[in-house]
């Protein structure tokens, strides 16, 4: 177990799905990007049993030789599975709805020096409340939740009576941060994280691999794309009510903040 990272030649986001088996033939880092219609990038794979936030990583050899969930539970490891492959994004948005809210202990405000004693207990509730004057049991996620299937976030935020976040929607712009979001929002890990540029970033989408539909998620990355042609194309601002309005694509769920509690990290 433990993360597994590949060089792979991968079509770019937007880009004609047709054009995908070109990615599929090169077989260097030349020969990918010389096709202008992909891209070399490391896919960080993770499995299920992870070292808990802010622990020493001599401590990750412990997570990464656990092979199912109860040999990975312990005082320094979690389990966390990782997203669904199905068929279509409509079936793995319908497992999130009935997804438990995620909740973790946290330090109390005005108790940091304290912290690693509520990391070493950040899955279990009881040992948290052994803690008490130092940790406190909370919603992981704060405001952050799942919008519908191609649903902007000020849409969604509207339907439950409270307003877009898009200071916090461009604040994802890290794998890290990425990675607390999926955790926090759906206790689960995404197949393969990468960046994107499209503004509706961060989402969740399914793409082919190896002819295999999966999940996957995107942060922000660089708000200006390679056109295929040696030059860039800009895609405007990504000012907060840009954040807010942008309507994700066919097979893409965005995560929106609904409010002024918009964490991204433990």
């Amino acid at each position: 177990m433990g993360n597994v990272i590949t060089q792979e030649c991968v079509l770019k986001s937007h880009a004609d799905p047709g054009y995908s088996v070109f990615c599929e033939n090169a077989v260097s880092e030349q020969a990918c990007y010389d096709t202008q219609v992909c891209n070399w990038v490391g896919i960080r794979k993770e499995s299920g049993c992870l070292l808990k936030p802010e622990l020493p990583l001599t401590y990750g050899r412990l997570c990464d030789a656990a092979v199912s969930e109860d040999q990975c539970v312990n005082l320094y490891c979690q389990w966390l599975p990782e997203l669904f492959d199905q068929s279509t994004l409509e079936e793995v948005a319908e497992v999130l709805s009935t997804l438990p809210p995620v909740h973790h202990c946290a330090v109390r405000p005005g108790q940091e020096p304290y912290k690693r004693y509520c990391n070493l207990q950040i899955d279990d509730e009881q040992g948290c409340q052994d803690f008490a004057p130092f940790c406190e049991w909370k919603r992981s996620a704060g405001d952050w939740s799942l919008a519908g299937n191609e649903q902007t976030c000020g849409d969604y935020c509207s339907s439950l009576g409270k307003t877009c976040n898009g200071d916090a929607l461009n604040s994802i712009d890290t794998e890290q941060e990425m990675r607390f979001l999926t955790r926090s929002v759906l206790g689960r890990n995404c197949r393969s994280y990468a960046a994107d540029s499209y503004g509706d970033e961060p989402y969740i989408y399914l793409s082919d691999d190896s002819n295999e539909e999966v999940t996957n998620c995107a942060f922000a990355g660089d708000y200006e794309a390679d056109d295929g042609f040696g030059g860039e194309i800009s895609f405007g601002s990504r000012s907060p009510e840009n954040a807010c309005n942008a309507v994700a694509e066919d097979d893409y769920i965005r995560f929106c903040c609904c409010g002024p509690d918009c964490p991204t990290t433990y």
